[in-house]
């Protein structure tokens, strides 16, 4: 009898060994086909944006471009009036429509686009009613253009709600593409920037409107409008702390752009923004893995050991890095060359060397995103929002430091360091959970909004 018992137990961990490696089997190319699709909607934005930029240069000069980027910061900041629901919406859309609740998909989808239209309008108007303050106290930009760099802000102020409405939509959109290509079509037969920012605005009411019709025809019942205020609590409970990353976060990756526009002048953002530009964009590759990875993530946290988990986790880190070291090595090697051909030699002159810090921080951060989307995966959005407040008060005081000892190099030194902390705690994290031996289940969820 116990020899039978023995032989019981043993064939169960054999079969519990080999349903965990068919479970990775198959989940790693759907990882590589989901990504792909992640991938591609991206690439269209990325080529729009090396086509787009040296257009504009030349077109409006550095100091309107750089008040552009300024701009594109501002309207990505304050989208995170979304309080973590657009975050928050696709986890829980994923897991209603994984389980038997997909009926009550779109009454969470509503409930927080509600919740999304009322932030979106708060933010545009408070920056719409600061525009004059941001360009007087922020912004470096030449007299003669102030008048027309208040104006702009002001209908940025309108593209806000919008903004952080579509937030809640967005799919594997191109939304990207038209950041670039709308002005660069525009800056052809007019520099203004107000009249830039008008064609932007038109831009995403047509695109956010596009994504109601692609709503329409995926979730069932969408047309049949219902606020429920169970639904606004999940979602804020959910995206509570995803707030904290989605404020703090967006000072640590744009707040460089702001200290040199305020330190400096608002044509060395061109400088820098330029070659982080291109650097930037290598990021589409593990941003398409984690988006990917994130609802697998999910799910194997909930119900699956970290055995599964574990060796997920690391061909996801193994694709992410071989499709990405080769390629900032590449930027690494050509970025005096690829600046000259792309913009100028004078911007190369300037930028190349800034180039080459960013594209060996890229690697560091690009990696990241594996264990990012892993702890998020995980439920722990609590915990990456700690982390972002420990790097924002030492990244702040360090970018200071830092453009005023060696300018625009130094900029980029600060990134490389604030990038080089945060996935140094990711992967921290994520190492001692992995040694774990027993999934999450459904306390991983309800941890969630609580520090």
């Amino acid at each position: 009898m116990a020899s039978t018992s023995l032989a019981s137990t043993v064939q169960r961990k054999r079969s519990g060994r080999s349903d965990n490696l068919v479970e990775t089997a198959i989940l790693i190319p759907r990882l590589v086909r989901n990504a792909g699709w992640n991938l591609t909607g991206q690439a269209i934005p990325t080529l729009a944006a090396l086509v787009s930029i040296p257009v504009l240069i030349h077109a409006i000069g550095d100091s309107r471009f750089g008040f552009l980027s300024i701009a594109w910061i501002l309207v990505g900041y304050f989208g995170l009036a979304d309080l973590g629901i657009g975050r928050g919406l696709t986890h829980g859309v994923a897991r209603r429509l994984s389980g038997d609740a997909d009926a009550d998909v779109s009454d969470l989808v509503w409930s927080g686009l509600f919740v999304l239209g009322l932030a979106g309008l708060v933010a545009g108007g408070a920056v719409a009613a600061s525009s004059k303050l941001l360009v007087s106290s922020f912004i470096r930009i030449e007299p003669d253009l102030s008048e027309e760099a208040v104006r702009a802000l002001a209908i940025l102020g309108l593209s806000i709600p919008v903004v952080v409405l579509s937030s809640g939509l967005r799919g594997l959109m191109p939304i990207g593409a038209l950041l670039f290509l709308g002005p660069a079509v525009v800056a052809q037969f007019s520099v203004s920037l107000p009249n830039i920012m008008i064609c932007l605005l038109v831009l995403r009411v047509a695109m956010c409107l596009l994504l109601f019709l692609l709503c329409m025809r995926h979730i069932k019942h969408f047309l049949r409008v219902r606020l429920r205020w169970s639904a606004v609590r999940e979602l804020l409970s959910l995206g509570g702390w995803m707030t904290v990353s989605n404020v703090v976060s967006p000072v640590m990756v744009r707040m460089d752009r702001l200290f040199v526009s305020s330190l400096m002048s608002v044509s060395a953002v061109t400088y820098y923004v330029t070659p982080f530009e291109v650097v930037s964009k290598l990021l589409v590759v593990p941003s398409s893995i984690a988006t990917a990875s994130f609802p697998e993530f999910s799910r194997l946290a909930r119900s699956y050991p970290t055995d599964v988990q574990r060796r997920y986790f690391m061909r996801t880190l193994a694709l992410a890095g071989v499709l990405l070291v080769p390629l900032a090595a590449l930027l690494f090697v050509v970025s005096h060359a690829l600046l000259s051909v792309w913009i100028s030699a004078d911007l190369a002159d300037r930028s190349a060397g800034i180039m080459r810090l960013l594209a060996a921080g890229i690697v560091i951060n690009g990696v990241s995103y594996i264990p990012f989307a892993y702890v998020q995966g995980m439920g722990r959005s609590d915990i990456t929002a700690w982390f972002h407040l420990l790097e924002l008060v030492t990244y702040l005081p360090a970018l200071y430091v830092m453009i005023g000892r060696f300018g625009l190099p130094g900029v980029a030194l600060a990134w490389v360091l604030r990038v080089s902390l945060d996935a140094l705690l990711l992967f921290g994290y994520s190492a001692a959970h992995l040694k774990r031996s027993a999934p999450l289940g459904p306390p991983a969820l309800d941890s969630v909004g609580r520090p």
